[in-house]
């Protein structure tokens, strides 16, 4: 017994600190309250855009998203009303933990599609979510990338999802489309896990629709776009031209997959292996 939990010591000790979980958003507000009240201080949200309209605003939900083998939420959800008027939004900025310049920036949450109505069907014009080079207190963003919820071409109540290149005009969709519709609804075909990267190196954006959730990598990803981003420091909550009518939760950005659909890292869970063992030996006394 002793050999065995010096050697888990030993494993969790030996494995490097090289990825990090950038930001964390489990919607854990009081549900009803506008996501915008929580903000003022960093780390927290902090209003973009506001020479716009907010008849729209970002508000708290009761309930979390379910995904299939993803960890279970704690908190609520967040949920936007869909429209065709451009919107405040809401960034997140991690300039704090320093520019992330080199490697790639990962972005993972659960999103459910209620309404496709009042979308179209150009990437461009439905942009829902941003990742950029912002400051701490929401100033000033260069070259930003974009994901989006658009109508299928062919089909206006099923959606696709896409992305945005920064400082460039390329964009792209996924070749699937699903059916919207709110939980009351026999045929939505329900709630989504996406991730997105920017590969700062490649200058390439990706995208991964229902990834397995257990797996430390994504595979081949679904969609992949060129950009000119340079940096990432924010993660924003936007509402650009036609958007639906979406719910967000578990919203993470990490520059590894595994920490962006919050799979725990193997110092991790080596020490709670262990915990345990520390505890069995103890009840065995």
């Amino acid at each position: 017994m002793r050999t065995l939990i010096a050697l888990l010591a030993l494993g969790a000790m030996a494995v490097p600190a090289i990825a990090e979980e950038l930001f964390y958003e489990p919607f854990g507000y009081e549900a009803g309250t506008n996501l915008a009240a929580h903000t003022g201080s960093h780390p927290g949200w902090w209003p973009i855009d506001t020479g716009k309209p907010n008849n729209h605003p970002q508000t708290i939900q009761a309930g979390s998203l379910t995904y299939a083998g993803f960890v279970a939420s704690d908190g609520n959800s967040t949920i936007r009303e869909g429209g065709s008027e451009q919107q405040q939004g809401l960034t997140y900025s991690f300039a704090s933990k320093g520019s992330i310049t080199t490697g790639t920036v990962y972005v993972g949450f659960l999103v459910e599609v209620h309404d496709i109505s009042t979308a179209n069907s150009t990437a461009k014009y439905n942009r829902v979510m941003r990742a950029a080079d912002r400051g701490i207190d929401g100033s000033a963003d260069w070259m930003s990338s974009f994901f989006s919820i658009s109508q299928d071409p062919g089909e206006a109540s099923r959606y696709k999802f896409g992305l945005h290149g920064a400082g460039t005009v390329d964009e792209a969709y996924t070749d699937d489309s699903w059916i919207a519709g709110d939980p009351a609804n026999p045929f939505a075909q329900g709630t989504h896990l996406v991730v997105w990267a920017t590969d700062l190196d490649a200058e390439k954006v990706m995208l991964w629709v229902d990834p397995d959730p257990t797996a430390t990598s994504p595979g081949v990803p679904d969609v992949t776009v060129d950009t000119d981003a340079a940096a990432m420091t924010s993660v924003s909550l936007i509402e650009y031209g036609n958007y639906p009518t979406f719910v967000v939760d578990e919203m993470r950005v990490a520059t590894d997959y595994a920490h962006a659909i919050g799979i725990p890292e193997p110092a991790s869970i080596a020490l709670l292996a262990l915990g345990g063992l520390v505890v069995l030996r103890r009840r065995r006394r």
